[in-house]
C-alpha cells in the first residue's frame, strides 16, 4: 500500500457488499446505479491506523469522556485490564468532527476489544456514535473479526467476520467466549497490546491492498485537504 489519500470508487463495489449496506430493494437499486456511474465517495487516508495518534485519559474532549469514559470502564470490568486511548489526528471527512478510541487486550491475553467513538454532524447537531468490536487470532495466524453490524467491506478472505447479536460491549465479549471455548482451533495469546495491535495493523494494511486492487479505493496523493 502507497500511504496517503484515497477515494471510495463505487464502480469497485462487490453486489454483496451493496446488499449489506442498503438492506432494502430501493437502497440496493441506488447503490448500483452509484456503481454503474462510478460515483465517487469521501477520501481517507490509508493506511487507516497512521490517521491515530496516542492520547490520555486526561486529553480527551467533553463528548468523548461524557461517552467513551462509561464504556471503558465497562471494558475494565469484564477483564480487559490492559488498554490505551487514542485519538483521530488525520480527518478528511467534513461530517466527523472529532474521533477517539480505545483498545485493550483482556488478561487472558488472547482476547482484544476495540472501542470507537465519532462526533459527527454540524455545529448544533452534533451525533457521538460508538462503534464495539473484538478480535481472536489463531496459532496459524488467521484473524477473527467479530462486529456487531452490517456495515463492513469485503476483504477476499483476509480476516473471518463473525457477526454479534447484540450491541453491547458484553455481547462481543461472549461471542469471543464462545468461541474459544468451542475448542474447534487454538488461538495465540499475546504478551503485550502492542503486539496484537502491530498484528492487526498488518492485517488492516492487507485488507486495503485487496480493496485497492479491485478499484474500490483510489489512489489521489499526499495531499490530505487536496481536490
Amino acid at each position: 500500500m502507497n500511504p496517503g489519500v484515497y477515494q471510495l470508487n463505487f464502480r469497485g463495489l462487490t453486489l454483496r457488499e451493496a446488499w449489506r449496506f442498503s438492506g432494502e430493494p430501493f437502497k440496493f437499486l441506488l447503490a448500483l446505479v452509484l456503481k454503474a456511474a462510478a460515483f465517487k465517495g469521501s477520501r481517507q487516508w490509508l493506511p487507516a491506523h497512521e490517521c491515530e495518534a496516542p492520547c490520555t485519559e486526561d486529553q480527551l474532549s467533553p463528548e468523548a469522556s461524557a461517552h467513551l469514559l462509561p464504556a471503558v470502564a465497562e471494558a475494565r470490568a469484564l477483564g480487559y485490564d490492559e488498554g490505551c486511548f487514542h485519538q483521530m489526528v488525520r480527518i478528511l471527512d467534513p461530517n466527523t468532527r472529532q474521533g477517539f478510541g480505545y483498545a485493550a487486550l483482556h488478561r487472558d491475553r488472547r482476547r482484544f476489544l476495540f472501542i470507537g467513538l465519532v462526533v459527527c454532524g454540524a455545529p448544533g447537531r452534533v451525533k457521538p456514535v460508538l462503534a464495539f468490536s473484538g478480535a481472536l487470532v489463531t496459532t496459524q495466524a488467521a484473524t477473527l473479526d467479530f462486529l456487531n453490524h452490517r456495515n463492513h467491506l469485503d476483504n477476499a478472505g483476509v480476516t473471518r467476520k463473525i457477526g454479534v447479536r447484540g450491541k453491547t460491549l458484553g455481547a462481543i465479549d461472549a461471542a469471543m467466549q464462545q468461541t474459544l471455548a468451542a475448542g474447534s482451533e487454538t488461538f495465540r495469546p499475546f504478551a503485550r497490546l502492542e503486539e496484537v495491535q502491530q498484528h492487526l495493523r498488518a492485517v488492516e494494511v492487507q485488507a486495503f491492498d485487496t480493496r485497492i486492487a479491485r478499484g474500490l479505493f483510489r489512489y489521489v496523493g499526499r495531499e490530505e485537504a487536496g481536490g
